[in-house]
């Protein structure tokens, strides 16, 4: 796949994420456009995602940190038989992974071997391959879940990927605090918690990737990789023009920004403690001790409030670029109700052919207008963070699950509601109904 040469953006500070509004006006009558959809067996469309290939033809450029990343992955991620760096103990590692692999394999066992089939059961045929997250977080885990057949991942949030070349100089103090703080930073992720907005994106855990001797955001990717049974072919940074296209960083390039430090993207958000060459990363994969075939996640570290990102914006013309996709989204406060968020929400309702979602996705009041039919799972009845943001779009939400046939689902998706019931929709674009609410 080619990219065009890279011309450097200059990063920005973003603004604080907007206090979301509250309003009551009248609801429309919805809930006879929305009805379920029948589910056929999944497929992937070619188009303009990656090609899928053997990792034997994938060449070590010098500006490519796999061996980095293959050492993280076997010290964070307790997989593989990479050397540990030199300046920490097998003691270290060993106090970590004993933990840590119990609770990864805890999470693959009960989570991902129950979610993974049953989504894919209910999930349509012929998806675009391009998966975009938008509010994603480190979160690569549930999108492998997901859709585990795409071949090209997309997440966005205010995370910045992080610098991989700590790895060299990490001595074991250093490790075990690193070690420590990634555990805690996961219990959400994969501790299977029924708090009600337990998940990866709080935002104290996502604002500690940002700091400390492990780079947190690449570190939940690997061991997203881990846990499905993947393993890293390569790792580099990029950048984005103002046509929206990719280039990737050589180390000329990350020489010369070595002494500019990243910038937090959210005046509230944590200030890097790296260049900002470590902004965005690209990560290809492939399953763990097979040959291919060779998948692509990449982490666009961007505000998508409205001010940073429109059509003018290199974020928003790269996405444009790559066409149709589908989308999820969970843990994201209910942004996408908001009207300050209203542009990655027009993106997703013009080009998402198909979004799987918790109760934070796609408001009916703007999905069904635009010709989405609903298929809801589990149970909503109220979220007092649903509340603050827009009451109109809980109630209209409350009402589209009301009206459908109750679909019990296996585990939780992102959060639950006030009264604990988890919830999980999947909007598709252009189908027709063919069962009558309830």
């Amino acid at each position: 796949m080619q990219l065009s040469r890279r011309k450097r953006v200059p990063s920005l500070r973003g603004r604080e994420i907007p206090r979301v509004y509250r309003a009551g006006y009248f609801i429309p009558v919805i809930v006879a456009l929305i009805a379920f959809v029948s589910m056929g067996t999944l497929s992937y469309l070619p188009g303009k995602g990656v090609s899928v290939e053997d990792a034997n033809a994938l060449p070590i450029a010098d500006n490519d940190f796999v061996n980095e990343a293959r050492m993280l992955y076997r010290i964070a991620a307790c997989t593989g038989e990479d050397p540990s760096p030199p300046g920490v103990s097998e003691k270290v590692i060993e106090e970590h992974c004993v933990e840590f692999k119990r609770s990864m394999e805890n999470y693959a066992e009960n989570y991902v071997k129950v979610m993974k089939p049953f989504i894919a059961k209910h999930r349509p045929g012929n998806l675009p391959s391009t998966v975009i997250y938008p509010f994603g977080g480190g979160d690569l885990l549930t999108a492998l879940t997901t859709y585990p057949d795409a071949t090209e991942f997309y997440t966005l949030s205010l995370e910045q990927a992080g610098d991989v070349r700590k790895i060299h100089g990490l001595e074991s103090e250093q490790a075990r605090g690193g070690l420590d703080l990634l555990r805690k930073k996961t219990k959400d992720l994969i501790g299977l918690d029924r708090r009600l907005t337990a998940t990866i994106s709080t935002n104290a855990d996502l604002k500690a990737t940002q700091r400390g001797p492990i780079p947190g955001q690449i570190t939940l990717f690997l061991t997203a990789l881990a846990i499905h049974g993947y393993e890293p072919v390569s790792l580099r940074y990029f950048d984005i023009d103002e046509g929206g296209n990719i280039g990737y960083l050589g180390v000329d390039d990350i020489a010369a920004m070595e002494g500019t430090k990243g910038l937090p993207l959210s005046e509230d958000w944590a200030t890097p403690d790296f260049s900002a060459a470590f902004s965005h990363c690209e990560l290809q994969f492939k399953p763990r001790g097979k040959s291919g075939p060779v998948r692509v996640h990449r982490h666009i570290a961007a505000n998508v409030a409205n001010d940073h990102f429109h059509r003018e914006s290199p974020v928003f013309r790269h996405l444009m670029n790559k066409g149709s996709m589908a989308a999820m989204t969970k843990g994201a406060l209910y942004l996408l109700w908001n009207d300050k968020f209203s542009n990655i929400r027009d993106y997703l309702i013009d080009q998402a052919d198909f979004m799987i979602s918790d109760s934070t996705g796609l408001s009916p009041l703007h999905a069904v207008p635009a010709g989405f039919v609903y298929t809801t799972f589990g149970r909503f009845e109220w979220s007092d963070i649903a509340r603050k943001t827009g009451n109109h779009h809980g109630v209209a939400l409350r009402d589209v699950f009301q009206h459908q046939p109750y679909r019990p689902m296996p585990g939780r998706y992102g959060y639950i509601d006030t009264a604990l019931n988890s919830n999980m929709y999947f909007i598709h674009k252009g189908q027709k109904a063919i069962g009558k609410p309830r």
